[in-house]
């Protein structure tokens, strides 16, 4: 009985030993520090949208209207809401959701980036009501 005892612990300790080795090669193994890359602007000196094809098509939405800009064929932005306003509302008719679409198509091709319309420029617009 004292045999298998004293084996028992002698494979646990021989377990462990093992254990441990694999551990610290592991340890060992140097890791190659990432490279830092700055991360920098976005180039807005290039217009992408110089030579692009808009197209706009207005949709009735939940409350009204809302509308979608496809450049080159690709819908690039999806209006439901009115920009700028808190909430979900929606454009009251076609028209008005139409000349805010143009409104962004022209900050789109005066390369302006982020494209956003701010409440007055919807105000000047009178799209709001």
């Amino acid at each position: 009985m004292k045999n298998y005892i004293f084996i028992l612990l002698a494979i646990i300790g021989f377990a462990c030993e093992q254990k441990t080795r694999k551990t610290e090669e592991q340890a060992q193994v140097k890791i190659k520090p990432i490279k830092e890359e700055k991360i920098t602007k976005a180039d807005t000196t290039v217009n992408l949208y110089k030579n692009a094809q808009f197209s706009v098509e207005t949709f009735p939405s939940e409350n009204g209207f809302g509308y979608d800009i496809k450049i080159d064929g690709k819908l690039m932005i999806h209006q439901a809401n009115i920009p700028a306003v808190a909430g979900n509302q929606a454009f009251k008719t076609k028209e008005k959701a139409l000349k805010t679409a143009e409104l962004m198509i022209k900050k789109l091709q005066e390369n302006q980036m982020p494209p956003s319309i701010t409440r007055e420029e919807l105000e000047k617009l009178d799209v709001l009501d």
